[in-house]
């Protein structure tokens, strides 16, 4: 059987990927009916783990439906709201051995700015999120 092909994490090709997943999973389409926002997901800076400037993609959420994603450089985030870790996190939770929510109490993953309030009104639509892209192939650098 083939393989479906793998994108790197934070890339263009992995935003697109999981732009796709997003908004075709009725899953999330339940979880997130309200939200109606910009999200940023940013990788904290860490040469040693492939990220020496950070990475970052920010998706259009419409109310169930994601309407663009986009690779981002860390500064060119302008999103509302949105959540940052280490890429060690970010890879803990894209491989599905970390819970986003579970992240968010333990403070390995941090609201950016304000946003705490609305990534917690908007919990099981950021469970849903990331479980559409733990179904995107990821490669992780070395």
């Amino acid at each position: 059987p083939e393989h479906p092909p793998m994108h790197d994490a934070f890339s263009p090709a992995w935003a697109d990927a999981w732009r796709a997943v997003i908004d075709t999973d009725p899953a999330y389409a339940a979880a997130a009916n309200g939200w109606r926002d910009a999200l940023a997901l940013v990788c904290t800076p860490d040469a040693a783990a492939g990220f020496a400037d950070g990475a970052a993609v920010q998706v259009m959420l419409d109310t169930g439906r994601c309407t663009a994603a986009e690779a981002r450089a860390v500064d060119a985030v302008d999103a509302p709201a949105g959540v940052q870790a280490s890429a060690a996190t970010w890879r803990g939770l894209v491989d599905g051995r970390l819970d986003p929510v579970a992240g968010v109490m333990s403070g390995r993953l941090v609201p950016i700015g304000g946003s705490l309030g609305t990534i917690m009104t908007h919990a099981a639509g950021l469970k849903a999120l990331v479980a559409c892209a733990r179904r995107v192939p990821t490669r992780w650098p070395a």
